[in-house]
């Protein structure tokens, strides 16, 4: 995944055309989105996916990742139509990206393994983005993560970039050459990352575990 991020908004930010062409950004990016997605156990693009679950009995069917569209629901080989056999949670508001579903109408999930197909379009992205972009904010977390993806090309140089574009674990700066001080690994060792605002919107998206009924929530 990339191609999200404003390639001159990065170069504003120190990403300088010397030392990072647009190829080596859409790597970075790649590789940020990847530990994003990691990290929150979600997927934040449109995935088109077939999706083989296990019917519960009820007449409710939650779906593992948020959902744009359902194109088809088959369940036992018979093919069920929306909105006469069942309606799909996947509405802006409320927002049921959080807990999406399908309800069954005058009907159950027969229980199974595997017996119910679902074929649609699943992903964690913003409602409002025509080009079905994650969230603005973890747009943000995106362009903070880069300059720490990308402090291993840049090994004996001058890390400006680092500078430019965050301050992670920063007390203490002069402005000249970028001579600074940071915190002491022990103050920060509790947090994801030194950066406050990364680890409260990736803790804000991510989708834990349930250790008592051993699925995601």
């Amino acid at each position: 995944m990339n191609g999200v991020l404003n390639l001159e908004e990065l170069r504003t930010r120190g990403f300088s055309e010397d030392d990072f062409s647009d190829g080596d950004l859409l790597k970075l990016e790649t590789r940020v989105w990847d530990t994003i997605m990691l990290f929150t156990n979600r997927v934040f693009e449109n995935r088109r996916l077939t999706l083989r679950l296990d019917g519960t009995g009820t007449n409710e069917l939650f779906i593992p990742e948020s959902i744009s569209t359902i194109a088809s629901v088959t369940v036992d080989d018979t093919a069920w139509i929306e909105g006469t056999d069942f309606v799909v949670y996947n509405r802006v508001v409320p927002d049921d990206r959080e807990s999406p579903k399908l309800i069954a109408l005058d009907t159950v999930f027969t229980e199974g393994s595997q017996n119910v197909v679902i074929v649609g379009v699943f992903g964690y992205t913003d409602p409002h983005s025509d080009a079905e972009y994650p969230p603005s904010p973890l747009i943000e977390v995106a362009m903070r993560m880069m300059p720490i993806f990308a402090e291993h090309l840049l090994e004996g140089a001058e890390l400006e970039v680092e500078a430019a574009a965050t301050k992670r674990g920063l007390y203490k700066e002069s402005t000249d050459k970028w001579a600074y001080t940071r915190f002491p690994k022990a103050a920060i060792e509790n947090s994801l990352l030194d950066d406050p605002f990364i680890n409260a919107i990736l803790l804000k998206y991510r989708k834990c575990n349930d250790s008592i009924f051993g699925d995601w929530v």
